[in-house]
């Protein structure tokens, strides 16, 4: 009593089966659509921060769908996911287009990455290692070839592990954390700026000052510069904002 027949047993094996498997097909395919809408989404911004798209460039659906060789949806919520960042905008009877750099958003970025950059430069020169002060005289001297070669990608990759290094040195998780995110929002402003001769070359002198400053473990003087390096980077924008650049 209370034994199933064992065809019943088959059925109810059965059962739990098909929905087992029915579950892992419905994962699978959320799994497939999440991660096509991620590819998307890590495409699209790698368009905007390389300058393949542009400031107020409309962003078709189909026609994204196409480039990226996937359908609408994934790309549909990738535009949604950038809106959100405020790397995309919905403009009246265009739909999707890339957001136009107002001075607001510079300001408002480059306010925060004085503070943080001030900082972390300030706990790196009390708290990073021996070898973290070679490893930045290494990549600012890979930065100097690079720019004397007119190697701009390959100085902006520099530049940016440069600070990124700051960073790690400071000790600060957190710290690391915000930089991280902040300087990949500020990917298109750091890159225009790079492509501007005169002031890279003057960028890189205030950064030798900036490193010498951190091995002489002096921390206020290191916040100082490191200050000084990100508003002067905000004034070269600026100013090309007010040219129409």
């Amino acid at each position: 009593m209370g034994t199933l027949p064992l065809t019943a047993k088959h059925a109810e094996t059965a059962t739990k089966q098909n929905l087992a498997k029915r579950d892992a097909q419905s994962m699978g395919r959320r799994r497939r659509h999440g991660g096509l809408t991620n590819e998307a989404y890590s495409a699209l911004r790698e368009l905007i921060f390389s300058g393949q798209l542009l400031p107020s460039d409309r962003l078709v659906e189909t026609d994204l769908a196409d480039r990226l060789n996937v359908s609408r949806t994934p790309v549909r919520e990738a535009l949604q996911k950038l809106c959100s960042e405020g790397l995309v905008v919905e403009a009246p009877k265009k739909g999707y287009v890339v957001a136009a750099l107002s001075p607001e958003y510079v300001l408002d970025h480059y306010a925060v990455r004085e503070v943080l950059e001030g900082l972390a430069a300030r706990l790196a020169a009390s708290t990073s290692s021996e070898m973290e002060v070679v490893q930045l005289g290494a990549l600012l001297d890979a930065m100097e070839r690079a720019n004397k070669g007119n190697r701009i990608d390959e100085l902006a990759q520099h530049n940016a592990n440069f600070y990124l290094l700051i960073a790690k040195a400071s000790r600060n998780v957190v710290l690391v954390d915000l930089l991280t995110l902040l300087q990949d929002r500020l990917r298109m402003l750091r890159d225009f700026n790079l492509r501007v001769t005169g002031r890279r070359t003057e960028a890189l002198k205030d950064q030798r000052r900036l490193v010498n400053a951190i091995t002489a473990r002096d921390p206020d003087k290191s916040e100082r510069l490191a200050k000084s390096l990100v508003a002067n980077a905000r004034q070269a924008r600026l100013a090309a904002l007010r040219k129409g650049r």
